[in-house]
């Protein structure tokens, strides 16, 4: 879903992906409502794009545009990404907003997305690392894991501390156990942020956790995105690294794995100035998927 043009030389909204076309399952609903607080909003009532005002004003490169709204699926997409565990503001970043990443790294993972299909039957992954945050290794992944939605793929995102949570919940919750190893485990493409900034206190369930995931999903060519700040060339200096982690796992997980280094200047302070200037000037960004 993307701005496009009309004959008419207005702009509007690209239809639905038909993949994501229809409502939730009970089940992925009725966790909306468990895990976000979010039960179902009437379209015809609330739209968190358009604010119920039909057109509205939006970037497009250069350009400030006015795009007529379609709020229902607006609605419909934004529930769908929820579920896959991608949050309002994610749901609305593009592409276009892929700046200061070097040109060698966009255009490897640019790679990946076009070739989506045999990488993802073939269960290769990506581990997107650099020592600096902010340099678009998570936008990045994002952005991959909604087109594979788009594509009518299964997928979630997750920080490593929620995997860790999600998977302790489930001791107790068969609920929750369930949908582990449905989503986490079998998914087919799973982002794991932030790895490396779990409590060290949890070591133990650290280990134990890896071992389950990472061989359950490499066993069943299920693809991982790892974006992180840890060095994979450190993955023989203890506690250094990927040194921290057991080393026969992620050398499966290498193994199933294409490496790209996204350095670069951290640009979030630019993106936190633009995010200012758009909402003092009435202009926002739709839900999309590319």
């Amino acid at each position: 879903m993307e701005i496009v043009p009309t004959a008419s030389g207005t702009y509007e909204l690209a239809p639905l992906p038909p993949a994501l076309d229809h409502g939730l399952s009970n089940e992925d609903a009725l966790r909306l409502v468990k895990i976000y607080n979010r039960p179902p909003e009437d379209p015809n009532k609330i739209c968190h794009t358009c604010q119920k005002n039909g057109p509205f004003k939006a970037r497009l490169g250069d350009q400030i545009v006015t795009v007529n709204c379609n709020c229902r699926e607006q609605w419909l997409l934004s529930r769908h990404l929820l579920a896959a565990g991608i949050g309002d503001a994610y749901q609305r970043y593009s592409w276009r907003h892929v700046t200061g990443v070097p040109a060698e790294a966009r255009d490897r993972v640019r790679l990946y997305l076009d070739n989506l299909p045999g990488l993802l039957n073939d269960g290769l992954g990506l581990i997107l690392w650099s020592p600096r945050t902010g340099t678009g290794k998570s936008l990045m992944s994002y952005l991959i894991l909604k087109e594979a939605l788009a594509q009518g793929y299964s997928g979630y995102f997750t920080s490593f501390a929620d995997m860790l949570d999600h998977h302790t919940a489930g001791w107790s919750d068969p609920e929750t156990r369930a949908w582990f190893t449905r989503t986490i485990e079998h998914a087919d493409l799973l982002v794991i942020d932030e790895l490396g900034k779990e409590n060290p206190g949890r070591h133990n369930v650290v280990d134990e956790l890896l071992d389950r995931v990472v061989r359950s999903r490499i066993a069943h060519n299920r693809a991982t995105i790892l974006p992180t700040n840890l060095d994979p060339s450190q993955v023989d200096s203890p506690g250094q690294g990927f040194g921290r982690y057991h080393r026969g796992l992620l050398d499966l997980l290498m193994e199933a794995s294409i490496m790209v280094e996204v350095s670069g200047k951290s640009f979030r302070d630019q993106r936190r100035s633009q995010r200012v200037d758009d909402a003092l000037n009435g202009i926002r960004y739709p839900v999309v998927v590319r």
